[in-house]
């Protein structure tokens, strides 16, 4: 059910409620593919990632390839044994167990590296937990060494899973901290081990069960976290003047940790390429949930000129000679009046300083507590298949952002998400209609680059990224400003 907030916010009214007509995205992993519904294994096997075959040049990749260094804490043999094997699998590939299992080629093969250096057993680093530092200040060099080849650098940490007790929790926090410390991307793989099951990569491995699909989700993270665009999505355009969203930021809070208050869920900037430009490095405190108009101004301010001068974008913007931009306000739950101040004065500024003619904008709430149920009766399962949108007022819909891709599938019920646009078919909205706010949050929502399973993650790719930002912001962990891992998907 709603919470009283959420209920002043929210009137269903019955009269308009119809289904939309919305076109679910495609994925796209080269610029002369054709248009196909294809998921993201085939694309990035049939075609490689996207950076691969990219022919503009701000979008193509600039690294060679990968130089992975993997550690673990010292005496743990069950997280040794097999972190040994995840590192071979990378190397060598692995064959599918299974009718729900998949093949996996191996990291260089089936993301089209030039090079990759893997680590045998015997060149696992070992250290203790608290003590990470000390290992790390030893392999700087080699870090530098492998950037000056062309090659990304990047850690794999075996470990106990993050999401258990607080003593595993703090050895993925020490990891995440000091390989952030020092911009060298890291990936932590777990082993979580309960009574009579267990969860994470490293658990699965040494039991011996199918992991095919896990290997690709690992491998995609890695890709991700070298700054890797595994694939974009065109975007839709939106009504008659054939507008586009160059940015989409996503809003998201953190509970800090040992004091009151929380820090501001630094936003994710998508650029109209489906592709992330940057997070903000500065972390924003305050009391409540509620941001205060001059911290939201400033924030507004700082993260589209970091978005606008990031020299990828840049280019591109210059180019076309924009005088005027599209952006979406993304947030969970209603976007306060002073909250909407602080956007608008952070606008005004940021008209005014770029010399643009125009800044249009969407103001968009989602809320993603089960709220709503729908069954198809046509299909053999009863479930909804992705993308089935439905209004449920003037200016809020419900979005089956994950789903069935056909009348066949079965697997588990996929509730819809409600999104609201605040200022919907407003003079200074970029979206007009219903239709454009459903195929808006359908764009961003299939820019997941942490999974390969297509339609399972419900919210938009901005706030999913943005929560990530804001818990590791509320343990002080963030990349310094200016770093590569900001271009990255460091947090993922």
């Amino acid at each position: 059910m709603f919470s009283n907030r959420e209920i002043n916010r929210i009137k269903l009214k019955l009269n308009l409620i119809k289904k939309l007509d919305v076109k679910v995205p495609k994925l796209v992993f080269s610029p002369t593919q054709q248009e196909e519904d294809i998921s993201p294994i085939l694309g990035i096997r049939r075609y490689g990632p996207y950076d691969s075959n990219a022919s503009v040049d701000a979008l193509k990749r600039d690294f060679k390839g990968a130089e992975i260094f993997a550690f673990c804490p010292k005496g743990d043999d069950r997280v040794f044994s097999s972190l040994s094997r995840l590192l071979e699998f990378l190397e060598n590939g692995y064959g599918r167990k299974s009718d729900y299992d998949t093949n996996f080629g191996g990291f260089r093969d089936e993301f089209k590296l030039e090079i990759l250096n893997i680590p045998t057993p015997d060149e696992i680093i070992t250290y203790e937990v608290g003590r990470l530092s000390e290992v790390l200040s030893e392999y700087k060099e080699a870090f530098n060494e492998a950037s000056e080849r062309g090659n990304r650098p990047i850690a794999i940490i075996g470990g106990l899973s993050h999401r258990s007790t607080s003593a595993r929790r703090e050895q993925y926090v020490e990891a995440k901290r000091e390989f952030t410390l020092i911009d060298v991307p890291s990936q932590y793989a777990s082993y979580y081990e309960l009574e009579e099951s267990g969860y994470g990569i490293l658990y699965q491995i040494l039991r011996d069960k199918p992991v095919g699909y896990p290997m690709w989700n690992f491998a995609l993270n890695l890709y991700g976290k070298i700054g890797g665009i595994a694939w974009i999505v065109q975007q839709s355009l939106y009504d008659t003047i054939k507008k586009i969203m160059d940015l989409s930021i996503g809003i998201r809070f953190g509970r800090l940790r040992g004091q009151r208050g929380y820090v501001f869920g630094q936003a994710t900037v998508l650029d109209r390429f489906g592709r992330l430009v940057g997070t903000i490095g500065r972390a924003y405190k305050f009391s409540g949930m509620v941001v205060p108009t001059r911290i939201m101004r400033d924030f507004i301010i700082q993260a589209i000129q970091k978005a606008l001068n990031d020299p990828r974008v840049k280019d591109i913007y210059n180019r076309d000679k924009k005088k005027y931009l599209n952006i979406a306000f993304h947030r969970l739950n209603y976007f306060h009046p002073q909250e909407v101040l602080g956007i608008q004065e952070g606008l005004d500024y940021i008209l005014k300083k770029m010399n643009l003619e125009k800044i249009n904008y969407s103001l968009i709430f989602l809320i993603s507590k089960r709220t709503f149920v729908v069954f198809d009766e046509v299909a053999e399962f009863n479930n909804p298949k992705y993308g089935l949108s439905f209004s449920i007022n003037e200016n809020t819909a419900i979005i089956h952002t994950a789903g069935a891709r056909s009348d066949k599938d079965k697997g588990p019920l996929k509730y819809p998400i409600v999104a609201s646009c605040q200022n919907l078919g407003e003079k200074n909205s970029v979206l007009q209609n219903l239709e454009g706010l459903c195929s808006h949050i359908l764009d961003v929502s299939a820019l997941h680059w942490q999974t390969v399973i297509p339609s399972s993650v419900r919210l938009p790719a901005t706030l999913e990224f943005a929560r990530r930002i804001a818990n590791f912001a509320a343990y002080n962990i963030q990349p310094s400003q200016g770093s590569l891992l900001e271009k990255t998907l460091w947090f993922v």
